[in-house]
């Protein structure tokens, strides 16, 4: 079976607080902002233009899934981010006021320190030193 995993759904508040904290604070782009209806729009951000992963940026409809706001994978990180500097990353964001829940820590793999976004998600920042 050849396919890929092209779109991952991120429960939030709003539409444009999100937009704002995860292009301008966590540095990512904003690929699609479509007008579906008057109140649904379809928002996808990715870490930058090549990345073959989105993250869709949802507003519920359903009420049961506003419980999921802020916890989407439980005590585990939602997001996992790769980068290849990770002083200077973690650096630069705790100077846009992201607040790291796990200082950087040195693992099997690589390194890698953890983050909770606006909505209280947790994420995940590693640099590897296998498995690239």
């Amino acid at each position: 079976m050849n396919v890929h995993i092209h779109i991952v759904t991120l429960f939030v508040r709003d539409y444009d607080e999100a937009i704002q904290y995860y292009t301008q604070t966590l540095g990512m782009v904003l690929i699609e902002d479509i007008l579906i209806t008057t109140s649904r729009r379809w928002v996808k951000i990715a870490p930058d233009l090549q990345s073959p992963v989105h993250i869709l940026l949802h507003v519920p409809i359903i009420d049961e899934d506003w419980d999921f706001i802020g916890h989407q994978a439980g005590t585990r990180p939602l997001i996992v981010l790769n980068t290849f500097e990770l002083d200077k990353s973690v650096e630069t964001l705790r100077a846009k006021g992201v607040h790291f829940v796990k200082p950087i820590t040195q693992e099997v793999y690589g390194r890698r320190a953890q983050f909770k976004d606006l909505y209280g998600n947790l994420w995940e920042i590693v640099q590897y030193t296998v498995f690239q």
